[in-house]
């Protein structure tokens, strides 16, 4: 996790994680949650488990604005000892720019399927995302971080 977004990862329990992920101005929030599924997919595979659920999830946007410096350029013309100078300022531009975050608790199970109602098969989770994102490390690379 750094200036231009990523994750964060805290082990709750042997089997209980919870895991952030932050993009910056230019990631939307679709994305966001993409990389926050795939994040907590590879967890799980990191881990040797095969499935994750999610118990509790949380989404925020954070708005601020940037506004770039204004610009003043002027001439300056000279008849006989007097100077004339006339100039033209140029305001400054403003940018808004949201932020978005998604943290989730997720628990990791092994083996046959839980039965709860939304289970994550991880590596399943994993294919599907990379095929539909092309940022996303390949398998045996190294995790997310942005």
């Amino acid at each position: 996790m750094g200036f231009r977004g990523g994750y964060a990862d805290l082990q709750l329990d042997e089997e209980a994680f919870r895991v952030t992920y932050r993009g910056n101005g230019y990631t939307s929030s679709e994305r966001v949650e993409k990389f926050l599924l795939f994040r907590c997919a590879e967890l799980t595979v990191e881990r040797d488990y095969d499935f994750f659920v999610i118990f509790n999830s949380k989404d925020e946007s954070s708005q601020f604005a940037y506004t770039t410096p204004g610009s003043y350029s002027s001439t300056t013309n000279v008849v006989g000892s007097t100077a004339y100078t006339h100039g033209q300022y140029s305001p400054g531009t403003t940018i808004p720019i949201t932020k978005h975050r998604a943290t989730v608790i997720i628990k990791l199970f092994k083996g046959q399927k839980p039965d709860f109602p939304l289970v994550y098969n991880a590596r399943m989770l994993i294919k599907n995302l990379r095929s539909q994102e092309e940022d996303l490390p390949m398998e045996g690379g190294p995790p997310i971080n942005r």
